[in-house]
C-alpha cells in the first residue's frame, strides 16, 4: 500500500500556515483580552490620574490673604444623574475671613459655595461627591467655603459614568 504524502514542499508549506494561524490566533485572543480590561479599568486609571493632577494643582493653589485651605478632595463618575457621562470635581474646602463675595472674585474661574453656618442636619450640596472629615461632628460652618469646578473626563470608558 502507498501512503498518500505531500510532496516535501507542501508539507513545509502547511506547517508554517499552521504557525501562522496560531499566532494571528493568539494575537487576536491577546487583542481582546487588552480591551476588555482597558474598558473596566484602563479609562478609570485614566481619569483618576487626571483627577490626582487637578487635585495637586487645588493643594498648590496659592489662596488669599486671611483663607486657610482645611481640605482637598475630588470625586470621578456620574455628577449628573443623567447616565453615560463621567466627569471629574474636585473640591477645596477653606476656612476664610473674607466676606464671599471676595473670594468670588478672587477665585474668579471657580464657583464658591458657602458652609451653612448651621450644619445640624444640613444637606451639603456637594455630599455626593465628596466626604469633608473636617466637617464632621462641627455644629458651625460658619466661615467655610467650597471652592470647587467640573473637568472633563480623560476617557469615557468608565464604568462609574454609566
Amino acid at each position: 500500500m502507498k501512503r498518500n504524502t505531500c510532496p516535501s514542499g507542501a508539507a513545509s508549506l502547511l506547517k508554517a500556515a499552521g504557525k501562522c494561524m496560531a499566532w494571528f490566533l493568539a494575537a487576536v485572543v491577546l487583542f481582546a483580552l487588552l480591551a476588555f480590561f482597558y474598558i473596566l479599568f484602563g479609562g478609570a486609571f485614566c481619569n483618576d490620574l487626571k483627577a490626582w493632577g487637578i487635585k495637586r494643582e487645588y493643594a498648590s493653589m496659592e489662596l488669599p490673604d486671611e483663607t486657610e485651605r482645611v481640605e482637598v478632595v475630588s470625586y470621578v463618575g456620574n455628577t449628573v444623574g443623567t447616565g453615560n457621562l463621567t466627569e471629574i470635581w474636585v473640591g477645596m474646602l477653606v476656612h476664610s475671613e473674607l466676606p464671599k463675595e471676595e473670594l468670588e472674585t478672587y477665585f474668579a474661574d471657580y464657583t464658591v459655595w458657602e458652609v451653612p453656618d448651621d450644619l445640624g442636619g444640613a444637606c451639603l450640596f456637594p455630599n455626593v461627591f465628596m466626604d469633608c472629615t473636617f466637617l464632621e461632628g462641627k455644629d458651625s460652618g460658619e466661615g467655610y467655603f467650597l471652592i470647587h469646578r467640573f473637568y472633563d473626563a480623560f476617557s469615557q470608558m468608565d464604568l462609574r459614568g454609566h
